[in-house]
């Protein structure tokens, strides 16, 4: 089965529509800023070492210190509600099922990407339209 695809409109409304939740489901979920997904007390900025230049392939390879590795188990499987951009892996006929949530547009699309602590992955039994 081929993945579908999708245009780059389609991908700005999704985006704008996860940053629009209804008033009736934020009571329902715990609201989250990406500083509460990276380790207390550290800033962006001391958990992104100098990294190197991947040459065969054209790429920046950032490296992370430990903290920057770290993530919060204690948020597996919780509903969340945290502003985001949505980059889609697979959809289905109503919609996105599994999707990467972004803190920022262009994340892991360009180079560098986001610390592993700052990307969330998200698997759905129910669609996200598009």
């Amino acid at each position: 089965m081929t993945p579908a695809r999708l245009s780059r409109r389609r991908l700005l409304a999704l985006s704008a529509a996860c940053l629009v939740p209804g008033p009736a489901q934020a009571a329902k979920y715990r609201a989250l800023a990406w500083d509460d997904l990276m380790p207390p007390g550290l800033p962006y900025g001391e958990i992104v070492g100098p990294g190197f230049i991947d040459e065969a392939n054209d790429i920046w390879n950032p490296q992370y210190d430990a903290n920057g590795l770290q993530v919060r188990r204690d948020l597996d499987g919780v509903r969340i509600r945290l502003p985001g951009y949505i980059i889609p892996f697979e959809t289905a006929r109503g919609g996105v099922t599994a999707f990467m949530l972004v803190p920022y547009v262009g994340a892991c699309i360009h180079t560098p990407p986001p610390p592993p602590n700052q990307l969330v992955f998200v698997r759905t039994d129910r669609p996200w339209p598009n």
